[in-house]
């Protein structure tokens, strides 16, 4: 709970939301009111079996024999910005990672700077790839298990979710080092926002009236974005291990259970319209 109320109290300071900057009164209140049932949430959780706070992450090596020499340097390489950022990437690192020599590399890409730019090229491809994925009300209205699937690959860089990663590292790129993509990776980050919002006006359609949908929308999507990058945010700056299944559990169960209290008739809904 601590790190997931830092994160989002740095996430702030570093000023990240400039492009979707929304009224921040009703905005925090909605986030406490997710914290909340995050808290319940991991009581509850506990309750069933123990909860490991630093889980062991071990390195799976590479299977050389199912992909060519190139995707397993892209894989390796974006494993490294996952774990210690753009700045990080050396080539020593990426060979090491992939457990193949520097100088099979030279034959794929010329630098680090172009080992970079495909990953990054290829995240935006993946986001392609899936941002038209229907993904209608559950028929039993529980959109919870649809929310842990899109957060799961957000946490652990996987499929079209590494966009979100490898975005927020860019912004806490250290070092001047312009990479190439990084406006069609913004582009990319935007473009999910909106897809984001339209797909929360789906969910909570039953919940409201047409006019209140798209403003509530945006707010949960706000909030839905603010719980990912303060776990990503987290695990960057206290170098904090998370189980991503455990944390894609918790906020997909808070954003639920809140939404929830807006079918209620509780206060939820007056956060965004009062």
């Amino acid at each position: 709970m601590g790190q997931l109320t830092v994160g989002i109290r740095e996430c702030e300071v570093l000023n990240l939301y400039e492009l979707r900057r929304l009224d921040a009164e009703p905005l925090n209140k909605l986030i406490a009111a997710c914290l909340d049932e995050i808290a319940v949430r991991i009581v509850e959780i506990a309750a069933e079996r123990p909860l490991d706070t630093h889980p062991v992450v071990k390195d799976q090596p590479f299977e050389t024999t199912s992909e060519g020499s190139r995707e397993l340097f892209v894989r390796a390489t974006k494993d490294v910005i996952m774990e210690l950022g753009y700045d990080g990437v050396t080539i020593v690192r990426v060979c090491e990672k992939a457990g193949l020599p520097a100088s099979s590399l030279y034959w794929f890409f010329k630098d680090k700077d172009e080992l970079i730019a495909t990953v990054i090229e290829e995240a935006c491809q993946g986001w392609a790839s899936i941002r038209q994925n229907s993904h209608l009300r559950p028929v039993d209205g529980d959109w919870s298990v649809l929310a842990r699937r899109h957060i799961l690959p957000a946490l652990d860089g996987s499929a079209g979710g590494g966009v979100l990663a490898l975005g927020l590292l860019l912004l806490l790129q250290r070092s001047d080092q312009v990479y190439a993509g990084r406006k069609e990776l913004e582009l990319v980050m935007q473009d999910g926002f909106e897809v984001t919002v339209l797909w929360f006006r789906e969910m909570l359609s039953p919940m409201l009236e047409e006019p209140k949908q798209e403003d509530l929308a945006r707010y949960f999507t706000e909030c839905f974005f603010r719980l990912l990058e303060s776990s990503l945010l987290s695990k960057q700056v206290e170098d904090q291990l998370w189980d991503p299944a455990l944390l894609a559990d918790l906020i997909s169960t808070a954003l639920y259970r809140v939404a929830g209290k807006v079918q209620d008739g509780t206060t939820v809904l007056d956060l965004v319209h009062q």
